[in-house]
C-alpha cells in the first residue's frame, strides 16, 4: 500500500470521526437549549422517548436548568406584547387598594362561613380534596412483621380500604412498656418518612419525634403518607392530600374501635397540613389532642393579614405572576387556610409549634403582623372560654421538629 494511500485512508477515518463527534456535540447542545426553552410538554417526550437508549446521558446535563413551566409568559422566552400589561396587572394586584379589599373579602367570608359552621366544614373538605363517598364498611389491618429492635417493639402493618388498597404503617413502643399514657399518630412531611420518624434512619428534621413520643412513655403509629409524589387521585375524587386525609382517617377509626383512652395526632409540615384537616374530619371527638409542628396555616393567615408592598417583591414577570402552594388550589389557600382553619378546629385540644427559622424565613414575615396572627388564634378559644384547649410552643430552631418540647406542654396542660 502506498503512503499516498495511507494517508489518505487515515485522513478519511479522522474526518469520519470528527463528523461523528461534531453531530454528536451539536445534538447535545441543542437538546440543552430545546429542554430549556419547551413550551410543549409532549415535544419533551418525545425527545426523551426518542433518546431513551441514552436516557443517562441525556438528563445528567439538565439538572442545572429551570423546572419546565407550561404556559410561560416571560419576555426571556419569546417577545410578548402584552408584558406591560401583566406587569401593570401584578403592580396593581400589590397595591395598597387591592389589600385592603382582600381583608375586607377574608373578614366578611369568615364572618358569613362561620355562621354556618358544618357547611363551612363541608367546604373546606371539598376545596381540600376529600369526600366521604368511600364508606368503609370494615377496616381490616394486616401485621406483616414483628421484631425487637434493642429495646423496642417494632411492627409493620398493612392498612386495608374497601377499595382492597393499602396504607403502609409502622409502630414501635418500647418493650417493657405495658401500659402506655396514649397513642400517638405521628404523621411525617415531605422528604422524609415513617422510618425517620421512629429514628430507624438517619435523623432529619422531624428529629425522630415519634421515638421521643415512645422514650417518654406512648406507643406510636407512623403511616405512610404519600408526600407530594404528583399521583392523580382524581379518578377517585380526590386530590393527593385528600386522598392521603381518607386514608389518615380509616387509622383513626381503627384505632378508636380499640377503645383507646388517648389518641394524639402529631404531625409536621404537610404532615401538620394533615393533622389538622384531620382534626376538622373527626367530628366524633375520638382525637384527644392536635400537634402541629411547623405548620404553614400557623405562620400566616394568606389573605388577612398580608402586606404585599412591604413583603412581596415584584419578581422579574414569570408565567402569569401567580404564586404556587402546594397542590392546595388558590382559593382555598385566601379563605380557608388561616383563621377559618383554627375556627373549624375550635374547642378541640391544639398545641402549635413554630421555630424562630420558620417564622422569620416566611415570605411575608414581618413581627406585627405575626403576632397578631398568633393572638388572633388564641382569640378563638379565649373567647369561647376554651383558653385552656390551645398551647403554643415555640422555639429557636429551623424548619424541624421539636418534640421534647410539644410532650412536655401537652403533658403539664392537657393529660388528664
Amino acid at each position: 500500500m502506498s503512503n499516498y494511500l495511507k494517508i489518505f485512508l487515515i485522513f478519511s477515518l479522522l474526518l469520519v470521526g470528527s463528523i461523528f463527534l461534531l453531530k454528536k456535540n451539536i445534538k447535545y447542545f441543542i437538546d440543552q437549549i430545546n429542554y430549556k426553552y419547551f413550551n410543549n410538554i409532549d415535544d419533551i417526550d418525545k425527545l426523551i422517548i426518542k433518546d431513551l437508549y441514552d436516557i443517562d446521558k441525556i438528563q445528567k446535563p439538565y439538572n442545572n436548568f429551570p423546572k419546565i413551566q407550561m404556559r410561560r409568559i416571560s419576555e426571556d422566552i419569546y417577545d410578548n406584547p402584552f408584558s406591560k400589561y401583566y406587569e401593570e396587572l401584578q403592580t396593581y394586584l400589590n397595591s395598597e387598594d387591592i389589600i385592603e379589599q382582600s381583608r375586607k373579602i377574608s373578614y366578611n367570608f369568615k364572618n358569613n362561613c362561620l355562621k354556618n359552621k358544618a357547611l363551612c366544614r363541608e367546604n373546606y373538605l371539598y376545596l381540600f380534596g376529600y369526600n366521604d363517598n368511600l364508606k368503609n364498611k370494615k377496616i381490616t389491618i394486616e401485621l406483616l412483621e414483628e421484631e425487637r429492635v434493642g429495646d423496642y417493639i417494632y411492627k409493620k402493618y398493612k392498612l386495608f380500604d374497601d377499595l382492597g388498597f393499602y396504607l403502609p404503617v409502622l409502630y414501635l413502643r418500647k418493650m417493657d412498656n405495658t401500659n402506655v399514657k396514649g397513642t400517638v399518630i405521628s404523621i411525617h412531611g415531605r422528604s422524609s418518612s415513617p422510618e425517620f420518624v421512629l429514628g430507624i434512619n438517619k435523623e432529619d428534621y422531624t428529629r425522630k419525634m415519634g421515638k421521643v413520643w415512645v422514650d417518654s412513655g406512648y406507643e406510636v403509629y407512623a403511616p405512610l403518607v404519600q408526600n407530594g409524589n404528583g399521583m392523580d387521585f382524581r379518578i377517585l375524587g380526590f386530590s393527593p392530600q385528600g386522598y392521603d386525609l381518607f386514608q389518615l382517617n380509616n387509622l383513626l377509626k381503627l384505632l378508636h374501635n380499640k377503645d383507646l383512652e388517648k389518641i394524639i395526632v402529631h404531625g409536621i409540615s404537610y404532615g401538620a397540613l394533615l393533622a389538622e384537616a384531620l382534626a376538622i374530619v373527626d367530628t366524633d371527638n375520638k382525637i384527644h389532642t392536635t400537634i402541629s409542628s411547623q405548620s404553614m396555616f400557623a405562620i400566616q393567615d394568606w389573605m388577612y393579614f398580608q402586606n404585599f408592598n412591604k413583603n412581596l417583591k415584584t419578581a422579574k414577570l414569570n408565567g402569569r405572576g401567580e404564586r404556587g402552594f402546594d397542590a392546595l388550589p388558590d382559593i382555598f389557600n385566601a379563605l380557608y387556610g388561616g383563621i377559618i382553619n383554627y375556627s373549624l378546629i375550635h374547642p378541640k385540644k391544639l398545641i402549635l409549634s413554630l421555630s424562630s427559622g420558620s417564622i422569620k424565613n416566611n415570605d411575608y414575615f414581618n413581627i406585627e403582623t405575626s403576632n397578631s396572627y398568633l393572638k388572633e388564634i388564641k382569640k378563638i378559644y379565649k373567647e369561647k372560654n376554651n383558653s385552656n384547649n390551645f398551647a403554643f410552643n415555640y422555639f429557636i430552631g429551623t424548619h424541624e421538629a421539636d418534640p421534647n418540647g410539644v410532650i412536655k406542654i401537652f403533658e403539664e396542660q392537657f393529660l388528664d
